[in-house]
C-alpha cells in the first residue's frame, strides 16, 4: 500500500499540481487513484487535507515522503540563524515537491502571482538544508554572460577574491585558523587596500611551508598537498598577469552566477524568469 501511495503522490505532482482549478484536481486524482486501487476518499485527503510533517533534524531533514540530508560544513553553521517561515497546507506540500525535486535533481519551475511565497518557500528549504542559494533577479536587460560568464573589463580585485578564497579555504584545512588569526587579518588587509604584490608574497610564503610541511603521508595530508600545489600553479598565472597588465586596463574571464553556483553545489533561483528574453531561456534550456 505504501508503495501505491507513494507512485499517487508521484503522479498528482506530475498531473495535478498546475491544475488551479480544484474540481479539476480532484478528478484527476480519482482517475489517478482508480488505476492504483487507492479509495476516492483517500484521493479526497490528498487534495483537501494533506500536509506533510517537517522534521528537521540534525543530520538530515523529513518533509512528508522525502528525506534529504543537511549540508554540514563551518560555513553554514555560522549562516544559520532564524528563519520566520508559516508552514501552512499549501506551503508545506511545496516544500515536500520541492525536496522530491532537489532529491531527484531536477529543475523546478513555479509559476504563481506575486507574494504567493514562491521565492521564501525555495529560501526556506535552502535554508534548512544548509545549501547556499543564490538569487538572481531575471529582466529584459539579463545577459547570458550575466549567468555563464563573460570577458570583461575588471579590477584587480576580482581577479584576486577566488585566489583569497581559495587560500584561506586552503588555509583551514592545512594550519589553525585560531593560532593564525592575525596573519589572515593581514591577508584580509591586503585585500582591502589592493596591495596585491604584498598579497601575493604573504601567500607564497605560506604556500611554501604548506607544500614542505612535514606530515603523515596519509591520503588526505597528499590531497591537501596536491591541491597547494595546483595553488601555486595559479598564483604564478596571477603573478604574470599582475607584471603584465600593470599600467594597462585588464580584461579576464568572469563566470556567471549560475557557472558559480554549479561549480560550487550551490543552489540558484533565477526569479521572474519569465521576463528574460528568449535568448536567456533558449540557454537555460541547452
Amino acid at each position: 500500500l505504501s508503495a501505491s501511495l507513494n507512485i499517487f503522490q508521484e503522479a498528482l505532482d506530475c498531473f495535478t499540481a498546475m491544475l488551479s482549478e480544484h474540481t479539476s484536481k480532484l478528478k484527476m486524482a480519482e482517475v489517478i487513484g482508480s488505476k492504483l486501487n487507492i479509495s476516492r476518499k483517500k484521493a479526497e485527503f490528498f487534495c483537501q487535507l494533506y500536509k506533510p510533517e517537517i522534521v528537521i533534524n540534525e543530520l538530515d531533514l523529513q518533509v512528508g515522503r522525502v528525506r534529504l540530508l543537511r549540508k554540514q560544513s563551518e560555513a553554514v553553521h555560522m549562516q544559520r540563524e532564524k528563519f520566520t517561515f508559516a508552514a501552512t497546507r499549501p506551503s508545506s506540500v511545496l516544500i515536500e515537491q520541492l525536496a522530491v525535486c532537489v532529491s531527484k535533481g531536477e529543475p523546478v519551475l513555479l509559476v504563481g502571482e506575486t507574494g504567493t511565497g514562491k521565492t521564501s518557500t525555495v529560501q526556506y528549504l535552502a535554508h534548512i538544508t544548509g545549501h547556499r542559494l543564490r538569487v538572481v533577479n531575471m529582466n529584459q536587460q539579463s545577459d547570458t554572460a550575466d549567468l555563464l560568464g563573460g570577458y570583461k573589463p575588471v579590477d584587480h580585485k576580482l581577479i584576486w577574491l577566488p585566489l583569497r578564497e581559495a587560500f584561506e579555504e586552503l588555509f583551514a584545512q592545512t594550519f589553525s585558523k585560531k593560532q593564525n588569526f592575525t596573519f589572515l587579518g593581514h591577508i584580509q588587509t591586503c585585500y582591502r587596500q589592493k596591495r596585491w604584490h604584498d598579497l601575493l608574497r604573504l601567500m607564497q610564503h605560506v604556500h611554501k611551508s604548506a607544500v614542505n610541511k612535514d606530515g603523515k603521508e596519509s591520503e588526505t595530508g597528499l590531497l591537501i598537498k596536491e591541491k597547494w600545489e595546483a595553488f601555486g600553479l595559479r598564483l604564478n598565472h596571477a603573478q604574470q598577469q599582475m607584471k603584465m597588465t600593470e599600467n594597462t586596463l585588464l580584461f579576464a574571464f568572469v563566470e556567471g552566477t549560475l557557472a558559480q553556483a554549479v561549480k560550487k553545489g550551490e543552489w540558484i533561483l533565477l526569479d521572474e524568469i519569465n521576463l528574460a528574453a528568449p535568448e536567456i531561456l533558449e540557454c537555460l534550456s541547452g
